[in-house]
């Protein structure tokens, strides 16, 4: 019963009608498909010895491509956030936390798991738009926005690009809201998935300003990189000395 309740739940997310689907297969009696070798031959029950009604064969082989579907989004939209992993992992090892940061900076250790269920409600998200309405232009918007996105980490983490990152802050925000406008539109709840990400993006923008307030760039030049070239010198000179 337990498993049937979260199926049901997780029909519901997957498609609008996912979860009348669900609810018409698991109303009937359990039923197993015996395979046959003929294209042309029917498909039995093997607990009636009945055939199948096609109905209910399209509507088993529907649910399992918007699974499917949906999955590849998920799986795929988490895996894109992780290129810029290393890069976080390394900064956060070693500039990072030298140069001056606001007091409301979260915990390293918070980072992942937020970026990791954000990551999945967008790809849950645009999977919804992609199953109603396929590539349309909303999703061709979400799908610019989710590349810029992939590209904040390399310029504040890897080139320590602090202001121009900020600078990306602004236009994240201002395709998101826009995309959150379109998806609202065409399906309410994949709008509704994106909120918490606006939420954390506002906050990840203001964190980012007092960053730059507190390590001021000055002719190309700021703190995050004067820290990250003192530990390049430090690591030199052990490697040097034999350390």
């Amino acid at each position: 019963m337990r498993f049937c309740s979260l199926f049901l739940l997780l029909s519901y997310f997957l498609n609008a009608n996912g979860f009348h689907l669900a609810l018409s297969a698991s109303s009937t009696r359990p039923q197993f498909i015996a395979a046959t070798n003929s294209p042309h031959s029917p498909t039995f029950s093997a607990a009636t010895n009945h055939p199948l009604p096609p109905t209910y064969i399209a509507r088993a082989t529907s649910l399992n491509s918007v699974a499917l579907t949906t999955s590849c989004f998920i799986v795929g939209s988490i895996l894109g956030g992780c290129t810029g992993t290393p890069l976080v992992i390394k900064a956060t090892k070693s500039w990072y936390n030298n140069i001056d940061l606001p007091a409301f900076t979260p915990p390293d250790a918070i980072f992942a798991p937020v970026w990791t269920v954000l990551y999945a409600s967008m790809g849950l998200s645009a999977s919804r738009i992609y199953l109603e309405y396929s590539f349309n232009l909303p999703l061709k918007l979400f799908t610019s926005h989710y590349i810029l996105n992939l590209l904040w980490a390399p310029l504040f983490f890897g080139l320590k690009k602090i202001r121009l990152a900020h600078c990306l802050n602004y236009l994240l925000l201002s395709t998101l809201a826009l995309t959150i406008k379109c998806f609202y539109s065409l399906n309410k709840l994949s709008s509704l998935l994106l909120l918490p990400y606006l939420i954390w993006l506002l906050f990840a923008t203001r964190l980012n300003s007092k960053i730059c307030e507190m390590n001021p760039t000055k002719n190309g030049y700021n703190n995050a990189m004067l820290e990250a070239g003192l530990i390049k010198l430090q690591n030199d000179a052990r490697q040097r000395a034999g350390l």
